[in-house]
């Protein structure tokens, strides 16, 4: 019964945070086990985006499938570090680092850093709609390794307009960029803030 209640009373975002990090890994699992291309067409929507490096239609940045019987050449392996979620449950983003390893010899070839973001589906599987990776050089021994949810907002929810929501963030998107990257960033950037810049 106090197993049951404590289920009940866990909240929307708790339960989406959970989730996605457990479909994030569920994702990199069947990206070693079957293939990067398999697993991207299984956890994408339709018109999810990825940057290959501009932003692209995943399904149209790996094309079609290589013939049947083609040796892969590397594996894709990757784990969530930070999770956090919108408090509604549908929305949330994944974090954290990836590596590349040659199929042959197994030895590790790149190191990079992904983030994810992803939505719940109609099915109630969770999917994502778009992705985003930086490649940098290998990380050191001590680089953080244990999975973590973000912290709850501050933020107390109401009944708003999406589309007024919407284009308040794209106001703010281009003020943003406006200011100049350092002051830009000093403005949003908080102390569980994550910066993936390519090559470092």
């Amino acid at each position: 019964l106090l197993l049951g209640s404590f289920a009940f009373a866990k909240s929307k975002r708790d339960k989406a945070i959970a989730e996605v990090a457990q479909a994030e890994r569920d994702f990199a699992k069947m990206s070693v086990a079957e293939g990067t291309r398999a697993a991207f067409f299984a956890n994408f929507t339709e018109d999810g985006i990825s940057f290959g490096p501009q932003p692209t239609k995943m399904r149209d940045l790996f094309g079609p499938p290589p013939p049947a019987g083609t040796p892969r050449k590397t594996k894709l392996d990757w784990y969530p570090i930070w999770t956090d979620a919108a408090r509604s449950g549908d929305v949330a983003f994944s974090t954290g680092p990836s590596v590349t390893y040659d199929f042959a010899s197994g030895k590790a070839i790149r190191w990079g850093n992904f983030a994810s973001v992803w939505r719940k589906q109609p099915d109630g599987k969770w999917k994502v709609v778009f992705d985003i990776g930086s490649q940098n050089a290998e990380p050191p021994a001590n680089a953080e390794k244990n999975w973590q949810a973000a912290s709850a907002s501050r933020y107390k929810a109401k009944k708003v307009d999406v589309n007024d929501e919407a284009g308040k963030l794209k106001d703010f998107e281009r003020s943003f960029t406006q200011a100049g990257l350092l002051a830009g960033y000093e403005k949003v950037l908080t102390s569980e803030s994550r910066l993936h810049r390519q090559g470092i």
